[in-house]
């Protein structure tokens, strides 16, 4: 099976007063169900170095989480990790895919920019691109301006990118949760089994 780095959010607990490193557990399912294994990663940069120096890996997921500290966010270590996974993937020629928060960084980390998302939290709407589908929205963060090489491949009706492609690289972001789904999209499936090139 191919090995996928696995990007987490940070949540904390005041109750317990800490500060926790958190995935949801659907991923790992998920994963399995494509043939792939998933590996948590910390939001610990020096550990992560350390990691990917002692085992190889076949691809990074970024996944969804808090807002970018640069936008308001508290959690600064997520981003400083998002960034080494994506160096660690280009510098490998390993494949990429950002859901949500981690397509957000894939546009950040190529010089895009985001703007705020009224409506965009808690709802769904239709995409059209490579395919045309009704799917969840939980972000209060959208594209406002595309790198150079990167090209859109999912827009709302009206013109929200809602999924992004690396022009040279295999790199892939959407900004629905295809894991939050009761019943997985085998289009989803499809379009994450490409970008980990699977088939």
């Amino acid at each position: 099976m191919k090995k996928i780095l696995v990007s987490q959010r940070v949540d904390m607990i005041s109750s317990y007063g800490e500060r926790r490193d958190a995935l949801d557990q659907r991923w790992f399912s998920l994963l399995d169900s494509l043939g792939l294994i998933g590996f948590p990663v910390p939001n610990n940069p020096p550990v992560l170095s350390k990691i990917i120096k002692t085992v190889d890996f076949d691809g990074v997921l970024l996944t969804g989480g808090e807002t970018p500290a640069i936008y308001g966010g508290k959690a600064l270590d997520r981003d400083e990790t998002d960034r080494a996974l994506i160096t660690y993937a280009i510098g490998k020629g390993l494949p990429i895919f950002g859901v949500c928060r981690g397509m957000q960084s894939i546009l950040l980390y190529f010089g895009g920019s985001l703007k705020e998302a009224p409506g965009h939290i808690r709802t769904m709407h239709r995409v059209f691109g490579l395919y045309s589908s009704v799917v969840n929205s939980f972000h209060s963060l959208i594209p406002h301006t595309l790198p150079m090489d990167i090209t859109a491949i999912f827009k709302t009706e009206d013109g929200t990118v809602e999924g992004i492609r690396h022009r040279l690289m295999p790199i892939t972001g959407i900004m629905w949760h295809p894991e939050r789904e009761p019943v997985l999209s085998e289009r989803d499936l499809q379009l994450i089994r490409k970008s980990f090139l699977l088939e």
